[in-house]
């Protein structure tokens, strides 16, 4: 692969392959594997259209939660897919092993990426004011979205 060249599935693609600025780390598998559960719990990728749209999909605009489009999808599975789907790879999971010891405690990794998410929000919006099965906060890209 060369510097500049964009490079995957685009629908899988993590936002810095997106970028082709040859950053890509383990956390971009992170990122491919978010959009895997996506697709296996609501039946279609989160962005679709042409390569421009989806690219862009990847890069600015935030996902909607699996629940949204399905259905029965817990509150757990949204917070672990939508961690997996971060926009900047500094807020996914670092690894793997993070993952997969996410998945061994699904209801502790959704109270503690609520509280991480309502953390980026400062005094407008703290974790002892909102209960997480109330209020769920996503920090995507500097976009927060509030349900």
């Amino acid at each position: 692969t060369r510097l500049g060249v964009i490079l995957g599935t685009p629908g899988y693609m993590s936002p810095e392959q997106c970028q082709g600025r040859g950053e890509i780390d383990g956390r971009s598998d992170v990122y491919a594997l978010g959009v895997a559960m996506f697709e296996a719990l609501t039946g279609r990728v989160p962005f679709e259209g042409d390569l421009a749209a989806v690219l862009r999909g990847h890069l600015f605009t935030a996902p909607v939660p699996p629940s949204q489009r399905t259905p029965g999808v817990s509150a757990e599975m949204d917070a672990l897919v939508m961690h997996c789907l971060e926009k900047r790879r500094e807020d996914r999971f670092q690894s793997m092993d993070e993952l997969v010891a996410a998945l061994a405690d699904l209801a502790g990794h959704a109270t503690a990426y609520a509280t991480a998410s309502a953390a980026h929000l400062g005094p407008m919006f703290s974790p002892s004011t909102a209960r997480a099965d109330v209020v769920r906060v996503h920090w995507i890209s500097g976009v927060c979205l509030i349900r």
